[in-house]
């Protein structure tokens, strides 16, 4: 008998068009799949279809599209009870076990063929023409039927499992979906595991099963090496397959297959019964009542709909269900805040709202997509549609009020979210609660995008006219919106809901990202209102339910009021849409991935040939620079002097404008006149013609101004350097001389399209052309350098240098810097408004007392980690001058900026720091490595190795500036801290590295030629030198870093000024190896001048 009802489950699946359109859609998804899932990851040595990449796929998609198996498995059962025809069916001669083999056998096969779809269309996939065959291993279908059975398989098992029982026993679609909520769940907790093992048992899709299962092979075994199905791999899937059949035999044990409902308690009945008997049929008066047809009995019908299906779903229980399961993934996952280099930030509001978003979307999203399905077809599911659809209400207002309920439940839920936000600040003892911001997050950021895809969902599931088929497209729809993004298909006009708003940060706020925001979602806010209008028009009322047939009847719908409001939203919509064009296109340039590509091939096949044409040096910069943070806008107007160093005179200088809409180089002149070429101006780039030539050792003042002027806004996120608190940019941004490479295409796929040569990031190490650069598009051997800047009255503007005078003039205040030595042509402008913590150091090595003026300009509120930077900065200042060599300002600054960027950074005597790298860094010395500490003295080295000792633009240039300051941060760390919290750092270093090793697409280079790899010069680095000084001690190292700098010195170096080219790692080499005892030189090759494995 279950042979029967497994072949006539089979049948009528097969007469289902959803089943062929689930298969198509896994398929179509699948050949797309590994680009999706893999987007934006640096793969390294893995191929495309490298095994591992075969396993995550599979089971990533599986997961994501589990909800399918719910529509398959769930359904079996529940739909005898949908059709009325249980009482038939139990009525029959077939017993429980035949009934429920059948349809769970039948649903199952039916599930199995659409999900082959992942199998078929990853196979496909790798014939796709955007494929690289080089990014592919040779094709093997064997790797993709065998990574489908381990890891597809036993997932879909106990998943059809799971939904097939929860089906037959609650009797509730919605309790089935639900169930599909609990795996995600499921998978979102595994996370939270500290022990691997057990985590990658209890990954349903094994994602981390695969890592933790080749967590020891190398690069290339993963890139080549099969899944073995053994060890974590085989007791995850029978861990899994077991939860399945249990769930089975619980459902079997169960069932009820004699009754078609559940008896009611006695008491209910009685209680029934006597209601019955005491109601006495009496005189009803029929209150008189007036008939409303206005705007006024509208506005009721919208308030009262709104109100109804906002309870209505929230007295489900499924809904609590998903709200408590997101509740508990939430509290788990927001442990962790603001982690930094393994260590944790306080809990402060933006961080709280971050994580809440980053954990609460995929919830909001599964209640999105279910509950729009739900909502329009409620009355039919209760079949009282027609009902309805007999009454004189307007289907707007009823679609409109189904609309607002689920928007209801957002809000609340999001209600719930800030009060959970605001319970976890309270209990980790942090009371700054900014409820602006937590506003701002939920309120203007995801309320807006749920609310524009909710009219999404409603228009599908109105047109389509059937639920699963609905919940698909919604879902399609997201995945494909998404990939247009990430396609480049991104301007705000035909992007739906537009871009982010992007980060919060606690000195910018969101600045002048905010408003165009606003106008954006606005704009797309009404698209969605016109997508409900159209939906009211073209939703089944009645019994029809031919879409054209609908499609026909909508004019008769279509009222004259609703008519003029959808003519009214129409007209906005087009000159909203206008007014955002006028702003992104017309006042500013809006660049496609395919124009700025083409762009930069065009600079390099135009410009190439000026890349090492002889130019002057920097040797002297003076400016006034004039910020306005409020308008976003700078001038800047001033000199340089020019100098030649080559052998022959120069009749030409070159000039290149920082590309980018809102600069202008409004005027340059020289001493003694030149003539202006604008052949190339399209790239920013001027060739003045000399009147005089510049012999060498000559001298010649370039005059220029440059303003930055902000033009309305931008599509997308505009410059996040010039805001209205917090401004900071270098000298980058202002004109350079000669070819710069940063407007090269990196990319080598895209350079062998445009037929471009193979590119490096950094030249051989003897490449004489780049020995005397000190850093891509070099353009000084040292400056003299002097500014006046003017900012806003309540700001601090800082560059380097002395403070010669401040003062107020016309309501701004103005700073006069000088450095009294010469410098490095590298220097920042910052601006914003500054608490400040002074101190003073005083040398202890110099000959006479030195002292320089400790300074740290924070935002108000960041005082945290104050303490420990101007320690930190004190103890770098006495270890490095000990150590190494005098320091040579008379100032040490850190200055704060937003955390539109995140990093640290060493100019002259001034430290930018980001407000997200140290300052809110909650430290427990107890179980953290003090990391405000140590990255205050990473960056201070550099004042020593960058500022005082500048390396060739050669391979090995950040061992010398990036490794070196790692060892000297080290080393005063050790000097402070016990030495287990050096052995905790070191330990961070090398998951840092093995996490880069295998991101590594080519062969890892030696430290000593290390290119881009910050995983070689910063964690392999600071491993390595440990092991070299506690190879050959810490002050043996120290004294060859004391040669290194008294040769190399780009001001005074006793082999610098007898040279025009850089120090190179096969210096520094040289050093180690003169301190170096015979005995242990082999030391230096393994560490430095080998790939060998790591070890602490």
């Amino acid at each position: 008998m279950w042979y029967t009802i497994f072949k006539f489950e089979i049948q009528y699946r097969i007469k289902r068009p959803d089943t062929y359109v689930f298969f198509l859609f896994l398929f179509l998804f699948s050949i797309v799949g590994v680009d999706f899932i893999f987007q934006g990851s640096d793969m390294g040595l893995m191929k495309n279809n490298s095994p591992i990449v075969i396993a995550k796929t599979m089971g990533a998609i599986t997961g994501i599209f589990m909800i399918l198996a719910s529509m398959i498995m769930g359904v079996s059962v529940l739909r005898d009870f949908e059709y009325n025809i249980e009482s038939l069916l139990f009525s029959a001669p077939i017993n429980k076990k035949d009934y429920l083999l059948g349809r769970f056998l039948g649903s199952f096969a039916v599930l199995l063929f659409a999900f082959t779809g992942i199998l078929f269309g990853m196979m496909l996939s790798e014939f796709m023409p955007w494929h690289n065959p080089e990014d592919l291993l040779g094709f093997n279908a064997i790797v993709y039927i065998k990574t489908f059975l381990m890891v597809t398989l036993p997932t879909l098992f106990f998943g059809a499992s799971l939904f097939f029982v929860t089906g037959a026993l609650s009797r509730n679609l919605v309790v089935v979906y639900t169930q599909g909520i609990i795996l995600f769940v499921i998978f979102m907790l595994t996370k939270a595991i500290t022990n691997e093992f057990w985590q990658a048992i209890l990954d349903p899709f094994s994602l981390t099963t695969t890592t933790f299962a080749t967590k020891s092979w190398s690069a290339l075994e993963k890139s080549t090496q099969e899944l073995p199905f053994v060890g974590a791999l085989l007791y995850s899937k029978l861990f899994w397959m077991s939860l399945g059949i249990l769930a089975l035999i619980y459902g079997y044990k169960k069932f009820n297959f004699n009754v078609v409902k559940e008896k009611r308690s006695k008491r209910k009945q009685v209680e029934k019964l006597v209601a019955k008997s005491t109601s006495v049929v009496s005189d009803i008066e029929i209150p008189e009542a007036t008939k409303q047809y206005g705007l006024l009995s509208k506005w009721n019908q919208l308030k009262q709909f709104s109100w109804f299906y906002f309870i209505s779903i929230c007295k489900q229980a499924s809904f609590w269900g998903i709200v408590i399961c997101g509740m508990i993934i939430i509290l788990i996952n927001s442990v962790n805040l603001g982690t930094v280099y393994g260590v944790d930030s306080y809990p402060a509001t933006y961080f709280i709202v971050e994580e809440l978003k980053e954990t609460s979307i995929y919830f909001f999203i599964i209640i999105l997509v279910f509950y729009s399905g739900e909502l329009v077809w409620k009355e039919r599911g209760a079949k009282l549609d027609l009902i309805y659809d007999a009454t004189p209400m307007s289907n707007f207002i009823k679609l409109m009020g189904k609309y607002l309920g689920l928007n209801a439940v957002y809000v609340v839920l999001m209600l719930a979210l800030i009060g959970s936000g605001i319970l976890f600040q309270t209990l980790s003892g942090y009371y700054k609660y900014e409820f602006q911001v937590y506003f701002y997050g939920f309120f203007l950021e995801i309320l807006p995008f749920l609310a524009l895809y909710t009219c999404i969902a409603f228009f599908i599931q109105s047109v389509v006219n059937h639920k699963f088929i609905g919940i698909m497209l919604v879902i399609i729809y997201f995945i494909a919106n998404v990939a247009l993004g990430l396609f480049g298909f991104d301007h705000d006009l035909y992007f739906f809901g537009g871009s982010a708003l992007g980060t919060y940060s606690d000195i910018n706020g969101y600045g002048h990202f905010l408003k165009p925001y606003l106008l954006i979602k606005s704009y797309w806010f009404l698209f969605g209102i016109l997508l409900l209008i159209i939906g009211s028009l073209v939703n089944v009322r009645g019994t029809e339910t031919n879409l054209m047939q609908r499609v026909r009847a909508s004019k008769n719908r279509l009222s004259k009021p609703l008519f003029k409001v959808a003519s009214m939203v129409f007209l906005v919509i087009i000159f909203m849409g206008s007014f955002i064009f006028y702003n992104t296109n017309i006042l500013n340039t809006y660049w496609t991935n395919t124009k700025a590509t083409e762009f930069r091939v065009a600079y390099e096949k135009e410009l190439k040939q000026f890349e090492y044409i002889p130019q002057p040096k920097i040797v002297d910069v003076n400016l006034k620079v004039e910020l306005y943070p409020s308008s976003r806008d700078y001038t800047a107007d001033g000199y340089y002097i020019l100098k030649n160093t080559n052998a022959q005179p120069i009749n030409e200088i070159h000039i290149q404008k920082l590309i980018e809409e809102n600069i202008t180089l409004d005027a340059v002149t020289f001493d003694g006149g030149a003539t202006k070429n604008n052949t190339y101006a399209t790239y920013g780039y001027t060739i003045y013609q000399l009147h005089c030539p510049l012999n060498p050792r000559d001298s010649i003042k370039m005059n220029f101004k440059q303003s930055f002027t902000t033009n309305g806004f931008e599509a997308g996120n505009s410059n996040a350097n010039i805001v209205e608190n917090g401004t900071f940019f270098n000298n980058k941004d202002f004109p350079t001389l000669g070819y710069n490479r940063k407007y090269e295409l990196s990319d080598r796929d895209e350079r062998s399209k445009y037929n471009l040569p193979e590119r490096t990031n950094r030249a051989n190490r003897n490449d004489p052309k780049e020995l005397v650069n000190a850093r891509s598009g070099s353009d000084s051997d040292g400056i003299h350098f002097e500014m006046v800047i003017g900012t806003e009255i309540n700001q601090t503007a800082l560059v380097p240098g002395n403070l010669l005078r401040e003062w107020t003039e016309n309501n701004r205040n103005y700073f006069h810097y000088k450095m009294e030595i010469p410098m490095i042509d590298f220097y920042s402008i910052v601006s914003a408004m500054y608490d400040i913590k002074k101190d003073n150091w005083i040398s202890k090595s110099d000959a006479f007392s030195k002292q320089v003026d400790l300074e740290i300009y924070y935002h108000k509120g960041h005082e945290y980690n104050i303490d420990r930077m101007m320690t930190a900065m004190k103890a770098s200042l006495d270890y490095y001058s000990t150590s190494f060599s005098p320091y040579q300002y008379e100032q040490l600054r850190i200055m704060e900026f937003p955390r539109y960027a995140q990093f640290a950074q060493s100019f002259p005597g001034t430290v930018p720091f980001s407000e997200s790298i140290g300052f809110v860094l909650d430290i427990d010395d107890e179980t953290d490595v003090d990391m405000a500490f140590y990255v205050t003295a990473h960056e201070i080295a550099h004042q020593w190795f960058a500022m005082q000792v500048e390396a060739a633009n050669v391979k090995g240039q950040y061992f010398i500036l990036e490794t070196l300051s790692q060892y000297a941060a080290m080393m005063v760390l050790k000097a402070h801290y016990p030495k287990v919290k050096v052995q905790q750092f070191l330990e961070l270093q090398l998951e840092k590295y093995e996490e880069g090793k295998l991101r590594e697409s080519g062969a890892e280079p030696t430290l000593a030629l290390v290119d881009n790899q910050d995983y070689i010069y910063y964690a392999k680095g600071a491993i390595n030198m440990y092991q070299f000084q506690k190879a050959i001690g810490e002050e043996q190292v120290n004294k060859a870093l004391r040669r290194f700098l008294e040769d190399w010195n780009t001001t005074n170096g006793k082999l610098k000024m007898n040279t025009n080219r850089y120090a190179t790692s096969q210096d520094l080499l040289g050093y180690f190896r003169a301190i170096t005892p015979d005995s242990l030189q082999y030391v230096i090759v393994d560490l430095f001048e080998s790939v060998t494995p790591v070890e602490l």
